[in-house]
C-alpha cells in the first residue's frame, strides 16, 4: 500500500512539474486573416498561427520577430516588427495590419475561405476523435473455436485478441 501511495505521489509531482512551461507562446495574426506566415524561410501556414519560443533564448521582455513576414493572397506582404513585447504568463499575440494598397477584397475573400477550411479541419478532427473513442469502447473480435469444422462455434470477445483455444474469424 505504501508503494502504491509513493508511486501516486511521484506521478502527481511529475505531472505538476511538467505544467511549468519553458516556452513563450506567440500568436501571429493578420488583418485580414489568412496571410501566409513565413519565419526564417519556413512556411507556417495561414494566420493566425501560434509558435513557441524557448525561454532560454529570450534574454529580455522583447524579442525580434522581423524575420517573420505575412504575405496575403493578393501578393501584398509586410514584415512583423523588430521588437515584440513577450509576456511569460499569458502568451503574446500580435496582429499585423495589411498595408493600404490594392487587392484588399481578394484578401478578405480568401480570409473567409481560410476560416472555413480551418473550421472544417477542426470538425473533421473532432469527428475522428469521436470515432476513435467509439472504436476503443467497442473494439471486439469474433473468434472461432479451434479444431471445429462442423457446427463451428463462434463467439465475440472484448479486445482485439482471441483467447487460448480460439482463432480470429476473418
Amino acid at each position: 500500500m505504501k508503494k502504491i501511495l509513493s508511486l501516486i505521489a511521484i506521478g502527481v509531482s511529475a505531472l505538476l512539474s511538467g505544467c511549468a512551461s519553458n516556452q513563450y507562446a506567440v500568436t501571429f495574426d493578420t488583418n485580414p486573416q489568412g496571410a501566409t506566415l513565413v519565419c526564417n524561410g519556413k512556411n507556417f501556414g495561414y494566420t493566425p498561427v501560434k509558435l513557441y519560443y524557448d525561454k532560454k533564448n529570450i534574454t529580455s521582455s522583447t524579442m525580434n520577430v522581423s524575420n517573420c513576414k505575412a504575405t496575403w493572397v493578393s501578393g501584398t506582404s509586410q514584415s512583423y516588427p523588430y521588437n515584440l513585447n513577450v509576456y511569460e504568463t499569458g502568451g503574446t499575440s500580435i496582429i499585423l495590419p495589411r498595408p493600404n494598397v490594392a487587392g484588399y477584397s481578394q484578401d478578405a475573400e480568401f480570409a473567409l475561405k481560410v476560416k472555413n477550411m480551418k473550421a472544417n479541419q477542426q470538425s473533421a478532427a473532432a469527428q475522428q476523435s469521436s470515432n476513435n473513442s467509439s472504436y476503443q469502447n467497442n473494439n471486439t473480435v469474433q473468434c472461432q473455436k479451434m479444431g471445429e469444422f462442423i457446427n463451428v462455434e463462434i463467439k465475440t470477445f472484448q479486445g482485439m485478441v482471441c483467447p487460448l483455444g480460439w482463432l480470429k474469424k476473418y
